[in-house]
């Protein structure tokens, strides 16, 4: 190494320092240094010196090099939530469901269990719980693993029941049935929202449905 030259794990090590200390000034000064000697890690250095310098009141400064960050094809979830974080304390809700729409939409199967959830808050945040149970709808759709679908179930009942939305949702879910005529998982949906709307005639046939397409599954003779 040249003489004087920082080393990373040096400047790491001041970084904690400072971040231990509260001393948001000195990280920054501390992360501009890692970007410099140590550029594999740059943008997550620049991520966290954009957040610090929010904090220290530079908003369009931050919010600048954020975008420069999160435009990028690679950007991380981190570098997302930090912007979509940064437009939520702005008090510009639609920027923020845009970062997590855009999220979305670029993520694979796996991640974008995860985004739904930042998702679908920012929309309910934002006032439209309808359109956060239409994302987890779409997400529903795409999934195979039968446990994940229904932990999604009963995240959107959660949310209708909230928002008043249960007749929406079991019309969705009768749609869906008819579209996916032979997967017993929608008429089993179906039935668990018509009870949830109080409707348990209407449940009950549903879920006897559910329970002869799947060859007569204990579980579901339980439900019934």
């Amino acid at each position: 190494e040249e003489a004087g030259k920082p080393v990373v794990e040096v400047e790491k090590m001041l970084l904690s320092l400072a971040e231990l200390n509260e001393r948001p000034t000195l990280m920054v000064r501390h992360l501009s240094t890692l970007i410099e000697i140590d550029p594999e890690n740059a943008d997550d250095y620049r991520q966290r010196r954009a957040e610090m310098r929010f904090e220290l009141g530079f908003e369009d400064e931050a919010v600048r090099e954020l975008k420069e960050l999160a435009a990028k094809p690679d950007a991380s979830l981190n570098t997302l939530s930090t912007l979509a974080k940064v437009y939520q304390r702005q008090g510009s809700s639609n920027k923020q469901i845009e970062v997590w729409q855009r999220a979305y939409r670029d993520a694979d199967a796996f991640e974008k269990r995860n985004i739904i959830k930042q998702l679908s808050t920012a929309l309910i945040e934002g006032g439209k719980a309808e359109d956060a149970l239409r994302a987890q709808l779409d997400l529903l759709e795409r999934e195979n693993d039968p446990v994940q679908r229904r932990k999604q179930l009963d995240t959107q009942l959660t949310v209708a029941r909230t928002h008043f939305l249960l007749e929406w949702l079991l019309e969705r879910y009768d749609e869906l049935a008819r579209k996916h005529p032979f997967d017993r998982f929608y008429s089993e949906a179906l039935a668990r929202v018509h009870q949830a709307a109080g409707q348990d005639e209407e449940a009950f046939e549903a879920m006897k449905k559910a329970y002869y397409m799947s060859g007569q599954s204990e579980d579901l003779l339980t439900e019934l």
